[in-house]
């Protein structure tokens, strides 16, 4: 066998298969290609090392495609169609029509020999079956001058590098749009695409584009296709004046779904496996009202969302030097636990105090709760029992204090 080239296996990259199973095509070929000879179109590779020897049965001189005068690059340009002519209709039957591109496609036309035998010129090929490795240079294919496909497989993976697999992937090729699923091994075989064919690959959320990946096909075979994991929301219940609110329940609508969650003891609600870009809806359900409501997009770089609602009215402060102070904005919010109806009667211990947070006594305080009036007077302390019936989450009770006793004009001395 005669050494015609060596190359470093590293700058070696085949269209399918590996390497190492280079022995088995060229024997495959060997075997279907006898007639004629024609198998000597092909250089026999053999691997040794960290190279790649490409050798040749044909005895004569060796000539290189580039030194060659343009007169006889054309006619070298014209016995490979022949060859590849003669070719296809030896195997064809025997051999699949994908292996034949292969087999006919090599780097560039540096692969190319000139053997001078004493029965007339052969040319030889070297790294067929292999692509150049740049993958934006355009390969050499001697198939009756057709555009030269190649294998197009895009790698699904999340933005941490992660496979991710069974997510549905969108593909806009040739005016038309394709939906396929990652499947379990995180890819997506596209075919052959003719090279430098535009390919938009992205995914649909709430009816957007996102995620885009504009690929112009090259020879690398792979394609790497990036979009972020599903996230955990995280939703921290509060209510205007900044407390943490626990065991507060909330409805939560995405992707045509509800479910209800309530604040754990840290006034914490977590939602798991929400794709970045989902709108979430949430607000609290009280029959078919829905309360304290809040909309927010998932975000990657948000580590939080917070739920707000109203906040207990703080005590009622009245002005001792005041004469009668009626204010039906005070409103007293009775919040016992989230979602509890409380059929039996409800105590509720009021104080009331100045602006000097010191008890006012013996003052009438009027309330209004559904329909219900109820009159009281504080104690010494400033203290009064309120008992209501049927009390739900968030009632309010209207209150009206007036002051009993006016005050004296005061005298100058």
């Amino acid at each position: 066998m005669k050494l015609i080239e060596k190359k470093s296996i590293s700058l070696i990259r085949v269209i399918a298969g590996s390497i190492n199973e280079y022995d088995i095509r060229y024997n495959d070929l060997r075997k279907k290609l006898r007639k004629n000879n024609l198998f000597h179109l092909f250089a026999e590779p053999l691997v040794v090392g960290g190279q790649i020897l490409w050798r040749t049965p044909l005895r004569g001189k060796i000539t290189k495609y580039a030194n060659l005068q343009p007169e006889e690059q054309k006619n070298v340009d014209e016995m490979l169609k022949e060859k590849a002519n003669d070719v296809i209709n030896v195997v064809s039957g025997k051999i699949k029509a994908d292996k034949i591109e292969q087999y006919l496609t090599f780097p560039s036309k540096k692969d190319i020999y000139i053997i001078d035998t004493k029965t007339g010129k052969n040319v030889v090929i070297t790294q067929w079956g292999c692509v150049p490795d740049n993958a934006n240079q355009m390969p050499v294919t001697i198939i009756k001058g057709e555009k030269f496909p190649v294998p197009v497989i895009f790698v699904i993976k999340y933005t941490d590098g992660t496979p991710a697999p069974n997510e549905n992937i969108f593909i806009h090729f040739n005016n038309k749009t394709n939906e396929d699923n990652s499947g379990k091994n995180a890819k997506i075989d596209f075919g052959k695409v003719i090279m430098n064919t535009k390919i938009k690959v992205f995914q649909l959320v709430e009816d957007k584009e996102m995620f885009v990946h504009n690929i112009n096909v090259d020879n690398r075979g792979e394609y790497i296709i990036e979009i972020p994991p599903l996230q955990t929301m995280k939703f921290i219940v509060k209510d205007t004046n900044g407390e943490l609110k626990s065991g507060y329940s909330f409805n939560f609508e995405y992707n045509n779904n509800e479910t209800k969650q309530v604040a754990n003891e840290n006034a914490i609600i977590e939602i798991e496996k929400i794709k970045v870009g989902t709108e979430v809806k949430a607000f609290h359900k009280k029959t078919e009202q829905k309360l304290y409501q809040h909309s927010f997009v998932c975000q990657t770089d948000r580590e939080e969302y917070i739920l707000i609602v109203p906040a207990p009215e703080p005590d009622i402060i009245i002005d001792p030097d005041s004469d009668i102070i009626i204010d039906p904005d005070s409103d007293i919010i009775i919040d016992p636990d989230p979602d509890i109806i409380i059929d039996e009667p409800k105590d509720i211990k009021i104080k009331l105090i100045d602006h000097k947070n010191k008890p006012i006594a013996n003052q009438e305080i009027n309330f209004k709760h559904k329909e219900k009036e109820y009159k009281l007077i504080t104690d010494d302390e400033g203290y009064c029992i309120l008992t209501v019936d049927e009390i739900e989450k968030n009632d309010v009770i209207n209150t009206v204090i007036e002051i009993v006793e006016k005050k004296k004009d005061k005298k100058t001395k």
